[in-house]
């Protein structure tokens, strides 16, 4: 759902950030700085843990929309 969406990556070496979708982090583990040129090795999981949470609640709340006018 959120795959075009982007995120900042900060370089530990020297604060460049660089701005990846969630499908290009979730696809890779590492990326090269634009700023230093330093490999920068992503913590995929630690990036992508709030998209995650996001995906669950729009997908209850996509349930709950759903039987909302069904109840009686």
């Amino acid at each position: 759902m959120f795959k075009k969406a982007t995120l900042g990556i900060t370089c530990p070496k020297c604060g460049h950030t660089t701005d990846k979708t969630v499908a290009w982090i979730k696809a890779n583990d590492e990326m090269i700085c634009g700023g230093c040129g330093s490999t920068v090795h992503l913590e995929r999981e630690q990036l992508l843990a709030g998209f995650k949470k996001a995906e669950k609640s729009v997908a209850d709340l996509r349930k709950s929309l759903r039987s909302f006018g069904k109840r009686r």
